[in-house]
Order: C-alpha cells, then sequence, then structure tokens
C-alpha cells in the first residue's frame, strides 16, 4: 500500500547548516495495518508525513502508494491525491468557526462531489465512533482542542482513503479519551483495510501498533515494546 524508499529532506539552519530532518528513511505499511513513528519533537515525524502527503518535496528518494508514485506531482496532482486516496491529520486542525462539527467534517466530501445531504448521512457513523454525535450541531469554535482533534479524524477518514497519516493523534487528549482514539484507529484499518501511519511522542500508541520505529535525528529504527498491561506504560528498548 505505502513504500517509502530511502528518503531523504535537508532544511537549512538559520547560522547555515544543514539539518537532516529526514535522512535515508525506508518503510512500508500495508493494508489493514497500524503503524507507528515514535520518537521526540523535532525528530523527523512531521517532516516525513508531509513528503508522503506530497505536501513537502524530498531531495531524494520516492514515495509509492497504491504502486504509483506520488514525488513530483503537479499541484493539482497533489491536490487530487489528498482528495480522493489519502486521509491526513496534522497538528493544526482547520477548521470554519462559523459552521458546526458535521458541516466541517464534511466539507471533503462535499469537494468531492458527494451532496450535502449524503455526506452528513456519512459521517454521522463516525462521529457517533468517535464520541461526538452530541457535538455534531455545536459550532467548532465552540468546541474543545479535543473534540476539534476528533472531528479533523473524522474528516479525515470521510472519504474512506486507503491511507491515513497522523500527526499526533492523541495530542490534545486525556489519557482515557486517548486510548479510545487509539482503539478505533486500530479496528478501522482492520475493518476497511486501510493502511495508517501515524506520528506520535505517546508511548501508549506503540502498544496499539501492529509495527513501531523510532524516528531520531531523521533515522529510523525498529524497537521492541514491553506493555505493562495493567498500567498502560510502554518501555523502550532500542536493539
Amino acid at each position: 500500500m505505502l513504500e517509502v524508499h530511502n528518503l531523504v529532506k535537508h532544511y537549512a539552519s538559520p547560522g547555515g547548516e544543514s539539518v537532516q530532518a529526514v535522512d535515508g528513511v525506508s518503510l512500508t505499511v500495508r493494508p489493514g495495518e497500524l503503524v507507528a513513528l515514535y520518537g521526540p519533537s523535532g525528530s523527523g515525524k512531521t517532516t516525513l508525513l508531509k513528503i508522503v502527503a506530497a505536501v513537502l518535496e524530498p531531495d531524494r528518494g520516492e514515495v509509492l502508494v497504491n504502486g504509483r508514485s506520488v514525488t513530483g506531482l503537479s499541484d493539482r496532482e497533489a491536490t487530487a491525491y489528498r482528495l480522493a486516496d489519502l486521509g491526513l491529520v496534522l497538528q493544526t486542525s482547520h477548521m470554519i468557526a462559523g459552521l458546526t462539527a458535521i458541516e466541517n467534517a464534511s466539507l471533503k466530501l462535499i469537494a468531492s462531489g458527494v451532496s450535502r445531504r449524503d455526506a452528513e448521512r456519512q459521517l454521522t457513523p463516525l462521529l457517533e465512533r468517535l464520541g461526538l454525535d452530541g457535538r455534531a450541531e455545536h459550532r467548532a469554535n465552540d468546541l474543545s482542542m479535543g473534540e476539534r482533534q476528533r472531528l479533523a479524524l473524522a474528516k479525515s477518514l470521510s472519504n474512506d482513503p486507503s491511507l491515513l497519516l497522523a500527526d499526533e493523534p492523541t495530542g490534545n487528549l486525556d489519557t482515557a479519551r486517548g486510548r479510545d482514539v487509539l482503539a478505533f484507529l486500530r479496528e478501522y484499518s482492520r475493518e476497511h483495510r486501510t493502511a495508517i501511519l501515524i506520528a506520535t511522542h505517546d508511548p501508549q500508541a506503540v502498544s496499539y501498533a501492529d509495527h513501531a520505529h523510532t524516528l531520531r535525528d531523521g533515522r529510523l529504527t525498529e524497537f521492541c515494546a514491553e506493555v505493562d498491561a495493567q498500567l498502560g506504560e510502554v518501555t523502550v528498548h532500542q536493539p
């Protein structure tokens, strides 16, 4: 489903030095898999997701989605890719304040040519599963940050994408709600055969993933995780 081959992305720092945001990263996410990128802020996780989403161009390497290269796309092609094949949740969710939650969540479907009524009908079960059914008619500016984050997730999944990219999907959630969202993502990936790649610094996310990698200073390694079932804590051991 998703194949990342030897991606490299460097930035120039204010001091003129080269910062290796992504340094030779390769990974695969198959249909029905939830894969976690675990690492601290500044480790390159967001940059990697933006390259896969065709928001950024890599310096070197290639990204294949369903066998098709999504590197080097034109702006129009990249927009069509994100609209048709991709679900994308970034750390900052952009909502239109004057619209209700369900109206905001429907925008992606409406842009694809679905009527507003049909879009809202499709979104209702997703909002229910994410605990937002009671907030569907509230305006976006009346929602908490955590509610907006879950709303962005519903919007990203509205078109049943083959690939979902989620940057810190539990970042604004308490521990219990974070576990609910992670459990939902794992169930959704299996039910819909969706390939899901999440970037996170939340250790509990590791226990919900089929595969996990650490990303530090732009470099990717696999790791083993021991999960304390009672406390829900994860201890990461580098190989």
